[in-house]
């Protein structure tokens, strides 16, 4: 299992108090409970004293297995005294230190007797010094952890060095350490990594950091930065983010002859959320719908080096576009739904309850990229399978052996076909909570496209006829849902340990609602 304690304070009302540790804490939460690291965060209640966020710590780690990964993460005011760092809470006393705040030793010396195979104590802390304090400086004074660590599988990141300060930094709303840990983990995660993999060591994080501190010294001269340092050592690498191998895959047949394999996201009221392991094929449109798609295809003029979408264009009667294993194009948004109804409303006698749907951005978003926040470099997608079907002239049959598909056991997921998206929220949200009716979005890229060079995800307005676009080369596929009980136990448990998507509700009930 992954564990993390995350915590943060402003301090104490009459000594300064930082604006941001507190909203540091809950953005690294946030990002390390994301689909991308899987940690079971604990957090301290919002009213608490420092002997609180002690027994927190502690019933955290000695709740740790041998082969699991432990992280502590702490922003907040520290202060030196006699030698000693003390972590400052909301309610501590600069006259009580013992009784009010939490001695940095007592929490490295519960980390020590932690069993976790891993650790990493990430130290974010601020030195209320006298003249100072107001301007929310930050001190991550080194602790001697020469003399508690033990020099295997635990790290301690810490801010800056004994002596030097780190400001809160209003342009970035937080933190310099706080704002590019979440940022690694995040937006920047494929700026980071270096081998394009979906894992983040702590190595990788540090060289990062330090990257990070020196260009932000070099633009501000009279802002400096101290530069963020390491210490501890490893048998092997620690890592902050899962790996696609950690997922067990598995497959659920369909009532339209599809597999859909079931997605590592936490299930929403005892149901697990699938994906289709294929494009929606012509064989299956065509026995499920029955009518051929009309559309327009892509045409280019050799003379002007340029094309159009002409039509009309009647995929089922060109040979490059009609193989029964090929996607099915020329698709509009309404009539992908109308498939998914019509599947959704089979009864065929398979096993367990299944709801139909088409999947929303998020839920299409994490099963390609492994978040729910389209990256918007092309290493991020091109890395994750062998092989991508684009720059041709027609789509490719469905990837039986296995070339194109992705760590998750998803074919297809860049290239070959634009696939449409329902938007984020799911269907009861937008029908009976009121929320907004959102334009649904199309990803993926296709057959036509450079998607080394050109995004895979688009919003409804960067296609012509918006929802009614019926082009050669966007097509479709399925999701679904199952109760969890159907599931293997080796899925069952795993599902367990994963995490909700960050955008969106859930799913509460099918999309066909």
């Amino acid at each position: 299992m992954r564990r993390a304690v995350v915590i943060g304070s402003n301090g104490p009302s009459d000594l300064s108090p930082l604006r941001y540790a507190a909203r540091d804490a809950e953005g690294i939460g946030q990002a390390l409970s994301g689909p991308r690291c899987g940690f079971q965060i604990v957090t301290a209640p919002a009213v608490s004293d420092a002997f609180a966020v002690k027994r927190l710590i502690i019933d955290a780690v000695e709740a740790c297995e041998p082969q699991d990964t432990f992280l502590l993460y702490f922003s907040g005011h520290g202060v030196l005294d006699k030698g000693s760092l003390f972590l400052l809470w909301d309610n501590t006393s600069l006259e009580r230190l013992l009784g009010s705040a939490l001695p940095v030793a007592e929490i490295m010396n519960a980390l020590a007797y932690c069993r976790a195979e891993n650790k990493l104590f990430v130290l974010d802390c601020c030195h209320a010094g006298a003249a100072i304090s107001g301007y929310g400086f930050k001190d991550a004074s080194a602790v001697p952890v020469e003399e508690t660590v033990k020099p295997e599988n635990f790290l301690v990141l810490m801010a800056s060095k004994r002596l030097e300060r780190a400001r809160e930094l209003d342009e970035l709303q937080g933190g310099f350490l706080a704002f590019n840990i979440r940022s690694a983990l995040t937006e920047s995660f494929y700026d980071v990594v270096a081998d394009d993999s979906s894992r983040l060591s702590v190595q990788q994080l540090k060289r990062w950091l330090e990257q990070r501190a020196r260009e932000y010294n070099r633009s501000h001269s009279a802002e400096q930065v101290p530069v963020p340092y390491l210490f501890g050592q490893q048998k092997g690498e620690l890592f902050l983010t899962i790996d696609d191998s950690d997922w067990i895959t598995n497959e659920v047949p369909w009532s339209d002859g599809s597999s859909l394999v079931v997605l590592p996201i936490r299930p929403d009221y005892g149901r697990a959320f699938c994906l289709a392991k294929f494009p929606v094929t012509n064989g299956q449109y065509k026995t499920i719908i029955g009518t051929e798609p009309e559309g327009e295809h892509f045409v280019v003029d050799p003379k002007a080096k340029s094309g159009k979408w002409t039509g009309p264009f009647h995929p089922w009667q060109v040979p490059a576009f009609a193989g029964p294993d090929q996607p099915v194009v020329c698709v509009s948004y309404q009539e992908a739904q109308k498939y998914a109804r019509a599947v959704n409303s089979m009864q065929d006698g398979l096993a367990g309850d299944r709801e139909t749907f088409l999947p929303t951005t998020s839920i299409w978003d994490f099963a390609a990229f492994g978040t729910d926040s389209p990256p918007r470099r092309p290493k991020a997608w091109m890395s994750k399978t062998s092989e991508v079907h684009h720059q041709a002239s027609s789509p490719a049959a469905i990837d039986i052996h296995g070339a194109r598909t992705n760590g998750l056991g998803l074919a297809d997921m860049i290239g070959n076909v634009w696939e449409w998206c329902a938007p984020g929220e799911s269907p009861l949200a937008r029908v009976t909570l009121g929320v907004p009716d959102e334009r649904p979005e199309v990803r993926g890229g296709s057959y036509l496209d450079d998607v080394s060079r050109t995004p895979v995800s688009l919003t409804i307005h960067a296609l012509p006829e918006r929802e009614r676009t019926r082009h050669s080369d966007l097509g479709f596929r399925i999701a679904g849902s199952v109760p969890v009980e159907i599931l293997p136990e080796t899925v069952q448990i795993r599902l367990a340990l994963a995490k909700r998507l960050d955008s969106g509700p859930g799913l509460r009930t099918p999309a066909t609602a």
